[in-house]
């Protein structure tokens, strides 16, 4: 099992000079959810359940679906609780999509073993 560790939950969607690009069609915000994803994870607070929703919402299409599970797991089971199995790859989508997307940014589904 994997533990939640950042998604730091109510700082991860600040700004950190983020460069995401937007993707203006259809599907999500990339630079919305680069800023709530570091403001939410840099946060000493918890999410609440509007701010994780939120972010699911603004979540690029093609990590949406990933975002979304992992997120409802998160709602669901409490921040800094065990991701299953199931999610892994869910979990690699998301941190690899970030980590590619949004400069100097941590993951909200950032894990460790």
């Amino acid at each position: 099992m994997k533990r939640i560790v950042a998604f730091g939950i109510v700082g991860v969607l600040a700004l950190v000079g983020v460069a995401c690009d937007d993707d203006g069609g259809g599907g999500g915000n990339d630079q919305a959810f680069c800023d709530l994803n570091t403001e939410l994870s840099e946060s000493d607070e918890e999410a609440s359940d509007e701010q994780l929703d939120e972010l699911a919402d603004v979540a690029p299409e093609e990590i949406r679906d990933d975002a979304r599970a992992i997120l409802d797991h998160i709602k669901e089971e409490g921040q800094g609780s065990d991701l299953p199995g199931d999610l892994d790859d869910e979990s690699e989508n998301v941190q690899q999509w970030i980590g590619e997307n949004c400069d100097g940014e941590d993951s909200p589904t950032d894990t460790s073993e």
